[in-house]
């Protein structure tokens, strides 16, 4: 981050797709103590499997307040910094780690609109049902990981 130098942070994947109405809703300022996610969707929905994927990232990131990278973070720098930043000894899975260390930091969350467009090629490279067990099995070993570090 230390190439990066605004206030305001949005925190991308390389893949994402931003649509003109995400580059102005990222484009609000976010207050302190808090990270701003976006809904995720696949364009195009090939495999058409994914639009399960994205109703899943998007429901376990409201009910379990868990969203991931690839839904954009926005957040203030002195949040990101007050932190930690990312944990480079995460990997994969630094953004699940973060999330989860900012709302222990007691970090609010905060969904903005509209849906941001990741691209599904992982799961039509690797297959639909293996790139998601994959992707469960990860995020349960690496939120419980996340949470008995805290709890250390």
């Amino acid at each position: 981050m230390a190439a990066a130098s605004h206030d305001q942070l949005w925190l991308l994947h390389a893949d994402s797709r931003p649509s003109p109405a995400v580059l102005r809703a990222a484009g609000e300022p976010v207050g302190p103590d808090r990270l701003a996610w976006f809904p995720l969707c696949f364009e195009p929905a090939r495999p058409p499997a994914v639009r399960l994927n994205a109703l899943g990232a998007n429901l376990r990131s409201r009910w379990l307040g868990l969203p991931f990278g690839d839904q954009g973070f926005r957040l203030d720098r002195d949040t990101f910094e007050r932190l930690g930043g990312f944990d480079p000894g995460v990997r994969p899975g630094e953004d699940l780690d973060f999330v989860v260390r900012a709302r222990a930091a007691g970090v609010r969350l905060a969904r903005r609109r509209p849906p941001l467009a990741t691209s599904p090629r992982r799961y039509a490279d690797a297959g639909w049902w293996p790139t998601t067990v994959r992707y469960v099995g990860l995020t349960w070993t690496l939120w419980r990981d996340s949470r008995r570090r805290l709890a250390s």
